[in-house]
């Protein structure tokens, strides 16, 4: 299955498509900034392949920003002669989790070197991307501009490159931007909070000339520091590395940057228009990935740990167009302007074509783009003569159509499941005179079919498990934003294996067991040691359901559940997984209690009982939950003796006759439709006297009734979406809690079970 888009304009680098952690896909065409979202459907290679379009709104010459409205600058003159639109060059996706919905940014550059930062509105699936974050201002700053700008200022002020660090998980930091000017600078930005915008590094490389392409390895541990070595390359050819070295607790405060790692000495004749870090394989933590990069039909790849450059080179080859790595193996999938494409394996001290594996997932794609029938290129009828020409000198050299397909730009996409590639078509003749019949091009979204043998699996497995105990890091939020890959290349394995040893090794390997001994709980006892106590209910709920260590197996199990219950698989296997998923489920419920009534019990503790008032909607939600451990958690002696605790504490809050619940506990709910009382039986329905069924929230058990809930995408569970900010009430002369039912459900931005995210968002009126 396979879908097709087609642009009226084309990117004009490489590395134009771009995929991020959350499954989103962005082309940059000179004119617009194009966002797509495929749909998943939850199940693997069961779902349409078929995307929602999204775009950002093009840029115009109204919307260009400083320092180019400076009047008479230099920086102004350089750009006199282009017309009134702004162009796209180039944009980078940071890792999931930097805005606060914890969903990615877009950072963009336009054709006036200006840093554009888009971030979607209420859900990262809709069509509300805002640009958020204008940088030329805070770097005109950081430079110290003034109202007029000489030539050296003005290539400081002019950005070429950017690129998004890997995550960095300590204090809400997210990712670091670098940005490349034609200065020869580097400088590292944090952005993620709008508020706090700073350049925490900078640099100079020995060129001092443009820097045209920027890339961060995959983190490498280092003792107590994160290392990421970030590559880069200039507009005359050369290509650097330098590493930039993190502590662990405190990220920004010492950031310590090497001298260059790659000799920057010589000039290539062609410049360097791609570089692609090597994944991370399995057991590589503590080692540096390998670099691939061009220049012109020559490919490099560089190992940092013995610095030694390999070198290949097609004979009469075009210019290579994108690198791709094999997310397995040493392997390159190199693509060429012709159409031409090849795989190379790295060996220790050569480059060689793998014949083996020449036809890989694209392959499939080129075969079918037939070229003639889905481009709409007419002749004139005095071009008549020169085809016939040219028919003659194809027939006589054995060559077919004229007509070439050239791929831009490819990518796949984070969960592996789907694969992107951009191609547009030419023609050796009449291409100087109908340029504007070849300006198109066309996107084609493919599935990724991929036989896997036992060896592979093991591998893929073992990756898995590493990804849970990566020395130092706590787990994300959202696993599916690496183990989508793994998944989709072990879904065969769950049909083929007929003794389903293949999940027990998932959920019983040793591997799990680590993750819930030192190293995990050490990485969170020192994150929890840094954490300030200055911050918000929203803040500390969000911490104390989502980041110990050892609920990050139970989210995966879920995970895995959901995604593999609708195959086609063995009913031994299915109820396997069925039986830990239900298990780890119960264990996720208890633990989103207890951390919701523990804290609330704190903040009792601190501020003294009886002292504030809650509003009615926080009495029932606490009662609900609280009640909840009484009904279907009896077995739990210390969350029961919690739960108790804290009805007390709420009747003794309670004012008025008491509608919330009853002395005894028991909640006691209004249907919506009929105002009849429904009782608390069941933690995911409801159902009142005259029949009226309801579904409940999935983190406050509160009914969803009148308004729209979110909905996970890895696990399809609904939940309740926060309220609009309202503003507080002055003349009242009560000091009132801040709202616990908002702060649950901001603190829950992914959902609790399995780390997936929410999608059909909508803003909750409050009452």
């Amino acid at each position: 299955m396979n879908m097709e888009l087609e642009f009226s304009s084309r990117p004009r680098r490489p590395g134009s498509l771009i995929w991020s952690e959350d499954n989103i896909a962005a082309l940059v065409t000179p004119s617009t900034l194009h966002i797509f979202t495929p749909t998943l459907g939850g199940i693997l290679d069961l779902s349409k392949v078929k995307f929602l379009k999204t775009a950002a709104t093009p840029l115009s010459i109204e919307n260009d920003s400083p320092p180019w409205k400076l009047k008479l600058n230099v920086a102004n003159m350089r750009n006199a002669v282009s017309t009134g639109t702004i162009d796209f060059l180039a944009a980078a996706w940071s890792p999931t989790g930097c805005t606060q919905r914890k969903g990615c940014m877009l950072a963009c550059i336009t054709s006036r070197h200006s840093v554009f930062i888009y971030t979607s509105g209420i859900s990262h699936m809709n069509r509300q991307w805002e640009k958020s974050i204008v940088l030329d201002k805070t770097i005109a700053t950081h430079w110290k501009a003034g109202t007029e700008v000489d030539p050296d200022m003005a290539d400081k002020l002019e950005t070429a490159s950017l690129a998004w660090s890997p995550k960095i998980f300590t204090n809400g930091i997210g990712s670091l931007l670098a940005l490349g000017n034609k200065a020869g600078s580097i400088t590292l930005w944090k952005v993620t909070d709008p508020n706090d915008i700073q350049c925490v590094s900078s640099w100079d490389i020995p060129s001092r000339n443009w820097v045209t392409r920027l890339s961060w390895s995959p983190w490498i541990i280092e003792g107590d520091h994160y290392t990421s070595i970030l590559a880069f390359a200039t507009a005359e050819g050369i290509v650097g590395a330098r590493k930039v070295k993190f502590h662990s607790s405190s990220p920004l405060a010492s950031i310590q940057v090497s001298e260059d790692l790659i000799d920057c000495s010589g000039q290539g004749l062609h410049p360097c228009l791609i570089l692609r870090w090597q994944p991370r394989l399995i057991g590589a933590a503590e080692t540096s990935c390998l670099l691939a990069f061009n220049r012109g039909n020559r490919l490099n790849v560089w190992d940092p740990e013995t610095n030694k450059v390999l070198v290949w080179r097609r004979p009469i080859a075009k210019t290579i167009s994108e690198i791709s790595w094999d997310t397995t193996s040493n392997k390159l999938f190199i693509f060429f302007m012709d159409g031409k494409h090849c795989v190379l394996c790295v060996n220790e001290d050569d480059l060689t074509i793998d014949e083996d594996l020449v036809d890989f997932v694209n392959q499939s794609i080129i075969s079918r783009c037939h070229v003639q029938t889905m481009t709409n290129i007419k002749q004139e009828d005095g071009d008549a003569d020169i085809a016939a020409d040219d028919a003659e000198d194809e027939s006589s050299s054995g060559v077919g159509s004229k007509l070439q397909l050239h791929i831009i730009s490819g990518d796949r996409s984070a969960e592996g499941m789907h694969i992107a590639t951009v191609y547009c078509v030419t023609s050796p003749f009449q291409m100087e005179f109908q340029r504007e019949r070849y300006e198109s091009c066309t996107l084609v979204l493919s599935k990724v079919h991929r036989d896997t043998d036992e060896a592979t699996k093991d591998l893929l497995l073992g990756r898995l498990m590493s990804q849970l105990t990566v020395s130092g890091i706590c787990l994300q939020k959202n696993p599916a934003s690496y183990l989508w890959d793994i998944l989709v290349l072990l879904g065969d394995s769950f049909v083929k294996r007929q003794d389903g040893t293949l999940f027990q090794e998932l959920v019983k390997s040793e591997y799990i067991e680590l993750s819930k001994e030192s190293k995990a709980k050490e990485a969170f006892s020192k994150a929890e040691a840094i954490r300030t106590t200055q911050t918000t209910l929203k803040e500390r709920l969000e911490w104390a359901i989502f980041e110990k260590p050892e609920f990050g197996v139970d989210r995966f199990v879920v995970y895995v559940w959901n995604q593999f219950k609708d195959l086609p698989i063995l009913e031994s296997i299915k109820d396997q997984l069925q039986e830990a998923a239900l298990a780890a489920e119960q264990k996720i419920q208890r633990h989103v209690l207890k951390s919701i009534l523990q804290l609330f019990d704190e903040q009792q503790s601190l501020s003294g009982t009886g002292t504030r008032v809650l509003n009615e909607q926080d009495q029932l939600l606490l009662q609900l939950l609280s009640n909840s451990v009484l009904l279907f958690h009896k077995e739990d002696t210390d969350l029961v003796s919690l739960a108790e605790k804290v009805q007390r504490v709420i009747r003794s809050k309670r004012q008025g006759s008491g509608k919330t619940a009853s002395e005894s506990g028991q909640v006691q709910e209004i249907c919506p439709a009929c105002d009849a009382e429904i009782e608390h039986e069941n933690d995911s329905k409801a159902t009142c006297s005259n029949n009226h069924s309801w579904q409940r929230c999935s983190v406050t058990s509160l009914l969803i009734s009148d308004f729209h809930p979110r909905t996970c995408l890895g696990c399809s569970r609904k939940s309740l979406q926060a309220l609009e900010p309202e503003v507080p009430d002055s003349s009242s002369s009560e000091a009132i809690e801040p709202s616990w039912l908002d702060a649950v459900l901001r603190a829950c931005s992914v959902c609790c079970y399995c780390g997936g995210r929410f999608f059909n968002v909508l803003w909750r009126k409050g009452k």
